[in-house]
């Protein structure tokens, strides 16, 4: 073949690859991402709630820093308050996050692994869809704070990189910049990146050959950069509330790490694998052990390149080697189970993490330096961010999320380090390449199949327009019961209500509030039990006193992952009081809600004195 077509298809085949890919997870997912009643309703109503004038915080409770709402809330001023518009800037923010995957590992290892990681991002984590819950994905995720913060955090990890390469000025305050917009997002992310961007600062700092007076000058300019955006909204909120006021709605996310009903409950104790600790310890072992015998097919390979003189030897007996590593991932898959693949990442990315330390510590080359300090960084965010699910580490839920940068540091070593550890020893790292994409091509193409299978589901639509979306069929029956009910109790609320009439949903499902364009008026709008702790039970109950709305709708929504299961009868009995006696119900569609029985929605009337 001519050098110019090798050539051509060197520069393009990873492109094509990442767009072939892309195109088809799009085909799949499309419409499908939202989820019919968690979190995404709450990810739409916000930004369209700001767009109109309200105030974050003061109009509307939210838990988490005002940078990801306002971001939305623009976007929907700008070209319409539509979920269309969201995953339109969704799809744009995650080929940016994409591009950045891209640049980051081709600077520390090189194109292969670079291409590699990018297709790990799309095929696992960005169109993802793994359970019944849905937005746990980039296009339409349960909480734009936690995408926005690790997008946010690659491009600082980037960033740092140009830095210590000297491609770009005033790396310092522009990492600061960057540092104080995260801290506005959600506090697991800003946690873990700012405990692995300061120790890599202060590391740089120590190396470089600078005065003590030029070390503190520039941490000096990285504080000042980080104070900009908490400073430019405690400008803006201050406008709208008191300044205390204002400042207690910056720290407030960094006040509810504090708040046993958002951090002492059953749901946080399973996302964090303490509910069964001994089991998920002894499972995350046993998965271990299952990926010791593929280092032995990287040793026979290199026995074989070694010692055998002959090519058509050589070749035969890697095949034959492939084919059986190729067999062997099939094996694990299945034995293994698909939610248990990804347990190992925490020993793996803190073993990374703690030799690139040591590299930094020791080397005396710049060059080595250069490519240690920043993988230092990144591995060590991976692993902070991980520490949230540490003992069931798996792609699901936020999985989607806080596993991602530990995958892709799992990819850049098998990919990049590992073939050229063994090819420094026996040569022919082509080989050892092939190797360590074996497994990987499994572990992606098993990822993306679940997807499609979930997906495949998602066959009834809801909303009309630019709000149309898809949620499950007939297929999962309770599912599919549950997506016609919204469609219809959507359908009756424009009917039955005037344009300026408002309802209030309990326990959960402002989308509807969101897809029918009616305003909830009080600034409480999710009424699961971490919900109603947080602000107290009579805080609610006044800001319905004092704001009533017109007509008040319950739905079926069993809480069991927080402790209880009904609202109204096993936790919020006070608030489900004052409802039955102010409200009187006028229509329902489906079975009683919150008795068991069914999934049903009830619409109740204000009761006028």
């Amino acid at each position: 073949m001519p050098r110019e077509k090798v050539l051509i298809i060197k520069k393009w085949a990873g492109p094509l690859l990442l767009l072939t890919m892309t195109t088809y997870m799009l085909f799949i997912s499309w419409g499908k991402w939202a989820d019919v009643l968690i979190d995404s309703g709450r990810e739409l109503y916000l930004p369209w709630q700001i767009s109109k004038g309200k105030v974050l915080y003061r109009d509307l409770f939210h838990l988490f820093g005002p940078f990801s709402q306002y971001v939305n809330a623009i976007i929907f001023k700008i070209f319409g308050a539509k979920l269309i518009t969201l995953t339109a800037f969704n799809l744009m923010l995650s080929t940016c996050l994409m591009l950045l995957i891209y640049r980051v590992f081709a600077l520390l290892t090189n194109p292969i692994a670079a291409i590699t990681a990018c297709a790990t991002f799309i095929s696992i984590f960005a169109f993802s869809s793994y359970e019944i819950t849905g937005g746990y994905n980039f296009i339409l995720p349960y909480s734009h704070e936690l995408t926005h913060g690790v997008i946010l955090s690659f491009l600082s990890i980037y960033i740092f990189i140009l830095h210590i390469q000297k491609k770009i000025r005033g790396g310092f305050f522009i990492l600061g910049i960057i540092s104080g917009l995260i801290a506005m997002t959600k506090v697991e992310v800003t946690a873990a990146h700012f405990a692995s961007i300061l120790p890599g600062l202060i590391l740089l700092l120590w190396r470089s050959e600078v005065s003590t007076t030029q070390r503190l000058r520039g941490m000096t300019i990285f504080f000042a950069g980080f104070s900009v955006a908490p400073f430019l909204f405690l400008l803006f909120f201050s406008r709208h509330m008191s300044l205390v006021e204002a400042l207690y709605a910056i720290v407030s996310p960094y006040t509810y790490l504090f708040d046993p009903a958002l951090t002492s409950s059953f749901f946080s104790d399973l996302i964090f694998g303490f509910s069964q600790t001994g089991a998920n310890l002894n499972k995350m072992a046993a998965v271990s052990l299952w990926y010791l015998p593929f280092p032995v097919f990287f040793l026979a390979t290199g026995y074989v390149v070694r010692h055998s003189q002959r090519t058509l030897w050589n070749q035969t007996f890697i095949i034959s080697i492939i084919l059986c590593e190729a067999f062997y991932s099939t094996l694990v898959i299945d034995k293994v189970g698909f939610f248990n693949l990804l347990r190992p990442l925490p020993i793996v990315v803190f073993a990374i993490s703690l030799y690139m330390f040591v590299r930094v510590i020791r080397t005396s080359e710049m060059e080595s330096l250069n490519n240690a300090l920043p993988l230092f960084v990144f591995s060590s965010f991976s692993f902070l961010l991980l520490l949230k699910m540490i003992l069931f580490v798996n792609p699901s839920h936020y999985g989607f999320v806080l596993a991602m940068p530990s995958t892709l540091a799992l990819v850049a070593l098998i990919i990049y380090y590992v073939p050229r550890f063994f090819a420094h020893h026996f040569g022919k790292e082509i080989y050892f390449v092939l190797l360590a994409i074996v497994p990987l091509v499994f572990l992606l193409g098993v990822h993306m199949n679940t997807s499609r299978e979930v997906y495949s589901y998602k066959t009834y639509a809801l909303s009309e327009g630019g709000d149309r979306f898809y949620t499950f069929g007939e297929k999962i029956r309770q599912e599919g019961i549950k997506g016609h009910v919204i469609e219809k109790a959507r359908q009756l609320i424009e009917e039955l209500l005037k344009d300026d009439e408002t309802f209030v949903v309990l326990p959960e499902g402002v989308m509807l509030n969101y897809l029918t364009r009616h305003d909830n008026p009080v600034k409480y709008f999710e009424f699961i039990p971490p919900m109603v702790a947080v602000p107290g039970e009579r805080h609610i109950i006044e800001a319905l006193k004092m704001n009533k709305p017109d007509y008040v709708i319950i739905l079926d929504r069993e809480t069991r992952e927080y402790g209880f299961r009904f609202f109204g009868r096993h936790y919020a009995k006070e608030l489900f009081q004052w409802i039955r006696t102010n409200y009187t119900p006028v229509e329902r569609i489906g079975s009683e809600p919150l008795t068991g029985s069914g999934f049903g929605v009830l619409i109740a009337k204000k009761i006028v004195n």
